[in-house]
């Protein structure tokens, strides 16, 4: 997982680089399993709604 931070192109301010430790998610682990799943499943109620998910998940790293 990367996360890259891109400014605006009118901000005039410095973003100063930050090194930070690489992450390796564990895919084969059941929670992470139901994490992805649950992320993954789609908004099925009446009307359109392009890309809205149908629960909303949160996630906490270690470093283990």
């Amino acid at each position: 997982m990367v996360v890259h931070l891109q400014p605006a192109r009118n901000y005039a301010g410095d973003v100063p680089a930050v090194q930070r430790t690489a992450v390796t998610l564990d895919k084969n682990n059941k929670d992470f399993k139901q994490f992805d799943s649950l992320l993954a499943t789609p908004f099925k109620k009446g009307g359109m709604c392009l890309g809205c998910n149908r629960y909303e998940v949160t996630a906490t790293l270690v470093d283990g």
